[in-house]
């Protein structure tokens, strides 16, 4: 209750919900992005950079940043891209699920939220 009324997007025992760091026109406006033409993916990294540069919305501008280092990845890995997506968001979950090889506590608080934004952006590109 606390974190739908406080908008800080969290479950119950602490961690992030599967939509923080989301912003649902960014998922819309990256809807198919790996697999778009080269022509699409352009505008659609266009309209991320004017969406940072002109945001009112103080979460759309927080969010845009993560889908546009996503998606300029994207592009660098051309046809490998859907490849590179289900590495990364294998790659993420793991360093969220796991403790250190040591036997050692798993990341920061701070950290498994970023790791997590990370994340709920990128299953936006492979959704």
């Amino acid at each position: 209750w606390n974190s739908t009324l406080l908008g800080t997007q969290r479950l119950v025992g602490g961690r992030l919900t599967a939509m923080a760091g989301r912003a649902s026109s960014w998922d819309a406006l990256v809807k198919g992005f790996p697999v778009a033409s080269r022509l699409h993916q352009q505008a659609v990294i266009s309209a991320l950079v004017e969406g940072i540069r002109d945001s009112r919305d103080s979460a759309l501008a927080r969010a845009a940043p993560l889908y546009l280092r996503l998606a300029s990845r994207i592009v660098t890995k051309g046809e490998r891209a859907r490849e590179y997506l289900l590495q990364e968001r294998d790659r993420l979950g793991k360093l969220l699920s796991s403790s250190g090889s040591n036997g050692s506590a798993s990341v920061s608080a701070a950290k498994a939220d970023e790791l997590t934004r990370k994340l709920n952006v990128l299953n936006a590109f492979v959704d």
